[in-house]
């Protein structure tokens, strides 16, 4: 008898740690060991987060090397990043934020086995794009719930001395980085018209150092905005979001948005437009929900290729202040709680047995 042979999966991403596709791979590669799964890193040019997790950083930098028989190549990155020698044995992990993708991605997708997208808004994007509804599943992201959890203490933030949760008793926050994707501008405009003037109300705005200069230029003191640009582990992150009461976001459009789930997991009020990925886990009944419209995707650099001829969305501005509005009016409990009940039924361990089951579905059970 012919014996199987052994499925083995060697895994690439090219950031690991940060934000978005890094954080994601790190927490994958974290399960994948804890599950003692066949699997090795990929040696090449990767950027590894100056705070990723020793562990996961120490199988990046020393994985073994050793000859794999023609491993799967499980890769946690954009389509077009998949080397032609990979196509026929890749699985790619990946999301968007528009309604489709461009025609790279589409040929790309339908020649490799399988792409693994996080919500069924991107399956149908990639599916009314022209990519077989045979090579593309969904698995679901989640956030570390011992980092992120109501019982973190919050960070003592400081403003002239003045301590930021003494004088601001309603603390919104805002997370991303200074990209027209993320409309940090329109929620600049939006804040200002519903919260001007307002001394019991602040804005945390977490970007980075090179972003937060932009940023500047805005009248931040109308409505009492901090930036917050330093780079910090999930443990210091998770402190900031515990400084705040409520997250906020105006962006055109999410893959996930895994900062919107871990202020769920902190049972934080949440302000979001109705679109893209956070529809597949927010609602009325747990969020304050801003209605928008499908709209030609703007200029994103330095990613302008990957969206044009796409669409993504624009809020309603009058309903963004009015949901804005309405989110202070009360303590929001019933909609945290419903939140948070529904962030604990995504963990990044079930994430990896699903995808290792696609993986098994495709290419074979392991000896």
């Amino acid at each position: 008898m012919v014996e199987k042979p052994k499925l083995e999966v060697e895994f690439y991403s090219n950031v690991i740690g940060g934000s978005g596709y890094g954080v994601g791979a790190e927490n994958l590669i974290k399960e994948f060991l804890k599950k003692k799964l066949p699997i090795k890193f990929s040696a090449r040019n990767t950027h590894i987060f100056k705070f990723c997790d020793p562990i996961v950083r120490d199988f990046v930098m020393h994985s073994p090397q050793k000859q794999m028989d023609n491993p799967i190549k499980l890769f946690k990155t954009t389509p077009d990043a998949i080397d032609i020698d990979s196509f026929s044995r890749a699985v790619n992990i990946t999301v968007f934020e528009c309604d489709g993708i461009c025609k790279n991605w589409v040929n790309i997708a339908n020649i490799i086995p399988l792409t693994i997208v996080s919500t069924e808004f991107n399956r149908r994007g990639w599916i009314d794009s022209g990519v077989d509804p045979n090579k593309v599943e969904v698995v679901g992201e989640a956030v570390d719930t011992e980092i992120f959890n109501p019982e973190v203490k919050p960070l003592d933030l400081t403003f002239n001395n003045i301590s930021i949760i003494e004088k601001y008793p309603i603390r919104f926050i805002a997370i991303g980085q200074y990209i027209n994707r993320k409309n940090f501008s329109g929620l600049l405009d939006v804040f200002i018209k519903a919260f001007e003037g307002r001394d019991d109300i602040c804005l945390i705005l977490k970007t980075n150092i090179g972003d937060s200069l932009a940023l500047y230029k805005y009248p931040l003191e109308k409505i009492n905005a901090f930036i917050f640009s330093q780079t910090v582990p999930d443990e210091i992150m998770a402190s900031l979001m515990a400084t705040s009461t409520h997250y906020v976001s105006v962006s055109h459009g999410e893959g996930w948005d895994l900062n919107c789930f871990a202020a769920g997991a902190m049972k934080k009020t949440v302000v979001v437009p109705n679109h893209s990925a956070y529809a597949e886990y927010l609602t009325n009944d747990n969020a304050f929900l801003i209605n928008s419209k499908k709209v030609k995707a703007g200029p994103n650099p330095p990613f302008d290729r990957y969206f044009q001829g796409l669409n993504w969305w624009d809020i309603d501005i009058d309903d963004a202040v009015d949901k804005l509005r309405e989110s202070i009016k009360s303590d929001n409990l019933d909609k945290k709680e419903k939140f948070y009940e529904k962030v604990k039924e995504y963990s990044w361990s079930k994430a990896v047995d699903k995808i290792w089951n696609f993986i098994i579905e495709r290419f074979g059970d392991i000896r």
